[in-house]
């Protein structure tokens, strides 16, 4: 575990009086950390190379397929918009299908599972995390160990074409194609298990085609049959370049009598790893003691994706169960405890508040407007923790218990206008706070990595225009 910084903290939006009671969310600053060198050396590091996090949620946080579909690729956006690149994909989850209305195609990913392909994994739903799937696989013959006549199919987005059009995301070359892209395979060990084959090749749309021909094949070496219980990871590639189309792979199995449990893949470049990425790893209706409690043992999985920052954004759905802030707070702490046993005990963790919802009684709304508080104290006795009071950046642009028509669908769920406003005033927050340079839109000078240039780029780099 590193030597903990000890600089004074950070506060912005307001500090605290000396002996004063906080515990309205107007009374806690917008931004709090004891240690704001931990953030700063993170988002600066993300100038060359790659910021993997996982972002911990509900229904908000859910894409594709959720109510987090225009939200989450909103957020990632922005944090696209400072680096001007994406270096990797989320993680694409498997014995799945999604790209299309109404479960629209995740940020850079579309996935698809024709029938009959992937059958329900052999592991356990309590040691998957919230959001994920996984699925058991063998060869592509009718057969075999379960009838599988197709593969999973995993298309790289480059664009984002397919992702909500409400975003208004779509067509634009966010992640740079080249000929060093590679694929990160995870998988579960089991004493009857075959490999991961995976076939490359481009379709010439947005749309999975199966009868593309193969340009490359490659079959792990992760030694996935085995009797103790893993969970395995391996880098394949590079995957074949073309200048046109996308980039598609076929995962299936290697043995017609055994079966493969896969969780999931994700694209990576390392030609141009600068930049963040999040893997959305939430459920639809969740309390923080829903995930904990439901996903009990999903710490090996949480360990191989060996995340660099946890995202935590509860609140909407615990208040609604009568959850007190002091509650809240403990539970906070709880599972930010369990990822890092799981990954490293020195995680950097972000908590992002939810912003005003409606149908709260009036002892749940006095509750819900000490939510922020209860964040905050997380990051008073963490050094390690951020706290991002995402209630009072909304409500300080307009999102009012008087005025939240514009903002929400309903009682919960943000609308696009919500959306749009909560991702872009938590990035603009955080890179306020800890990378304050203007977003890298086009630079043509050669500046060696690491150098103060907040828009390096290597030399004949893509580059996005205005």
């Amino acid at each position: 575990m590193r030597q903990l910084l000890q600089i004074p903290p950070l506060l912005l939006g307001g500090l605290l009086t000396s002996g004063a009671v906080a515990q309205d969310y107007f009374d806690v600053p917008t931004l709090y950390t004891r240690s704001p060198e931990v953030f700063r050396s993170m988002f600066e590091r993300a100038r060359c190379e790659t910021v993997s996090g996982i972002i911990m949620g509900d229904s908000q946080e859910t894409s594709p397929g959720g109510a987090g579909a225009i939200y989450v690729p909103r957020l990632q956006f922005e944090f696209w918009d400072r680096y001007a690149n994406a270096p990797e994909t989320p993680l694409a989850p498997m014995a799945a299908s999604y790209g299309t209305a109404p479960v629209y195609a995740d940020w850079l990913l579309r996935v698809a599972n024709p029938v009959p392909g992937m059958s329900p994994s052999r592991l356990p739903p309590a040691s998957l995390p919230p959001g994920l799937s996984a699925g058991s696989t063998s060869t592509l013959d009718g057969t075999n160990a379960n009838g599988q006549w197709y593969p999973q199919v995993v298309l790289l987005q480059h664009d984002a074409w397919d992702v909500h059009p409400y975003t208004g995301l779509r067509g634009k070359p966010y992640f740079q194609l080249n000929d060093q892209i590679y694929l990160d395979i995870f998988a579960a060990t089991n004493p009857s298990s075959g490999e991961v084959r995976v076939q490359a090749s481009y379709a010439p749309t947005s749309t999975p085609l199966y009868s593309a021909p193969p340009l490359a094949e490659f079959v792990t070496s992760m030694g996935l049959e085995s009797p103790v219980p893993a969970i395995k990871s391996q880098r394949i590639g590079p995957m074949p370049y073309s200048p046109t189309g996308y980039l598609q792979v076929s995962l299936s199995g290697t043995d017609p009598t055994k079966l493969t449990d896969v969780l999931g893949a994700r694209f990576v470049n390392t030609r141009n790893p600068r930049g963040w990425v999040f893997t959305g790893l939430a459920a639809g209706g969740y309390t923080i003691e829903d995930s904990l409690n439901h996903h009990a043992d999903s710490g090996p999985v949480l360990g191989a994706l060996d995340p660099d920052v946890l995202l935590i954004s509860f609140g909407a759905n615990d208040c609604g169960r009568g959850v007190t802030a002091e509650q809240f707070e403990a539970w906070l702490v709880i599972l930010i405890n369990f990822v890092r046993q799981n990954t490293r005990p020195d995680l950097p963790v972000i908590i992002l508040t939810d912003p005003y919802r409606r149908g709260l009684n009036d002892q749940q709304q006095a509750q819900y407007d000490r939510y922020p508080r209860a964040a905050y104290d997380v990051a008073l006795g963490d050094p390690l923790v951020c706290s991002v009071n995402s209630r009072r950046l909304t409500e300080s642009a307009g999102w009012t218990a008087g005025f939240w028509l514009p903002f929400l669908w309903d009682n919960v769920h943000y609308s696009t206008a919500g959306a749009f406003m909560k991702s872009r005033l938590e990035a603009k927050t955080l890179f306020d706070a800890f990378l304050p340079a203007p977003p890298c839109k086009i630079h043509t000078r050669d500046v060696p990595c690491g150098s103060a240039d907040p828009c390096y780029r290597p030399k004949n780099e893509f580059r996005m225009p205005d």
